[in-house]
């Protein structure tokens, strides 16, 4: 289907038990008729778990997005959904991982919601959930099963989405300890 989908992330001070980031994310989706989207944002993590073998954060984000699509997108009452750019969204996000047994490989979960400032019936869900395997402290190898519901969407088009995917993940880390004040 030629799907494509980049999330980049860029933490200050994230070895912090609260830090900052800036978040750039790219994706095109043939199914869901999404010729291109593109968003930015800046938010905070709070990681509430950072012990070697499970880490747990929750983010809040504010965020800025202009999304193309084949078709006019339609809201859940019928209304066409605001063309206004950017488009500014609110979101949370949950973020689990739990090493199984060893440190090169791990069960990963995500979940986060996204809402419209300005259009109360403009949200989507999205939550993935699979194994990584780490090749080394740069890259990895994922698959994950990835469910994703949008409430504005063009015609023809089913508001929920289930894939499997797979791919390679790059990781640019210092060696510093994952929170302050844990012992090296």
């Amino acid at each position: 289907e030629n799907d494509w989908s980049s999330r980049n992330h860029l933490y200050l001070f994230p070895e912090a038990r609260i830090y900052p980031f800036a978040m750039h994310w790219l994706e095109t989706s043939y199914r869901r008729r999404i010729d291109v989207r593109n968003q930015a944002g800046a938010g905070a993590t709070w990681a509430i778990v950072s012990a070697p073998q499970t880490i747990l954060k929750l983010s809040l984000m504010l965020s800025g997005e202009a999304t193309d699509y084949a078709a006019a997108a339609n809201l859940p009452d019928g209304a066409l959904q605001s063309t206004e750019r950017p488009l500014m969204r609110g979101t949370p996000r949950l973020y689990f991982r739990q090493n199984l047994g060893s440190e090169s490989t791990a069960l990963i979960s995500e979940l986060w919601y996204q809402q419209a400032l300005q259009t109360q019936n403009d949200y989507r869900w999205h939550w993935e959930t699979g194994i990584e395997w780490a090749l080394g402290q740069t890259l990895s190898l994922k698959t994950l099963l990835v469910y994703h519901y949008e409430s504005a969407i063009p015609q023809r088009v089913v508001r929920e989405d289930l894939a499997w995917t797979f791919g390679v993940s790059a990781k640019f880390v210092s060696d510093k300890p994952q929170t302050k004040g844990e012992p090296k």
